[in-house]
């Protein structure tokens, strides 16, 4: 059955969902300002532009705005408050085990603080982009991308970083993020290639 199946706030604007169509699951990602879309993608077949899932989308996420609105206002406690009496200790235990087993908390963590770790040494957002990659999954057999391929829009979302950062003139980042990005994924390409041709050979 057609549908949406996930949606998701991923920033103050910024949402991505999956929507089960005709031929298969699509991938949506949406900007919203003003109950409208400015910015928008999905990876459905269609030769309209937008496509009919950016309206769908859209609505939905109108309507989930009105709904998170109403709980805000109704629940007794905000998270301002509940925060302020959870000891230092107890909320990076939290944090470092909601890390551990949710990949897009991990990622918006990095996205925020990585370039606060100050000791380390060379490019570190290197091993960032490298890790995203290395969630990509090459299906042989198949000679495609598997679900897991959606996993690099987060090089979009570290790319975004990068474009903040020039912004608050840290240029810094902004390089080095960029330098990692395209080295990383160069060599990714390369490896894919050479897994592409590997399998044209078996046959």
């Amino acid at each position: 059955m057609n549908g949406i199946i996930e949606l998701q706030q991923t920033g103050e604007n910024d949402w991505k969902a999956k929507y089960q169509g005709n031929y298969g699951t699509y991938k949506i990602k949406v900007t919203i300002k003003n109950k409208k879309a400015t910015k928008f993608s999905c990876s459905c077949p269609s030769d309209y532009y937008p496509c009919k899932h950016i309206s769908i989308i859209e609505d939905a996420i109108t309507e989930q705005i009105v709904i998170n609105e109403r709980i805000k206002k109704s629940s007794g406690l905000s998270l301002d408050d509940l925060i302020k009496n959870i000891s230092a200790k107890k909320l990076k235990e939290f944090i470092l085990k909601q890390a551990k087993y949710n990949a897009d908390f991990y990622n918006a963590i990095l996205l925020e603080f990585a370039a606060n770790s100050g000791d380390a040494k060379g490019n570190i957002y290197s091993g960032i982009i490298q890790k995203v990659l290395a969630s990509v999954v090459y299906d042989e057999e198949a000679y495609y991308y598997t679900e897991r391929y959606q996993e690099i829009e987060e090089l979009d979302q570290w790319l975004e970083k990068a474009k903040d950062y020039v912004q608050s003139k840290k240029y810094n980042e902004a390089v080095q993020i960029c330098k990692a990005i395209i080295e990383e994924y160069s060599q990714w390409m390369n490896n894919v290639g050479a897994l592409i041709m590997k399998g044209f050979c078996c046959y």
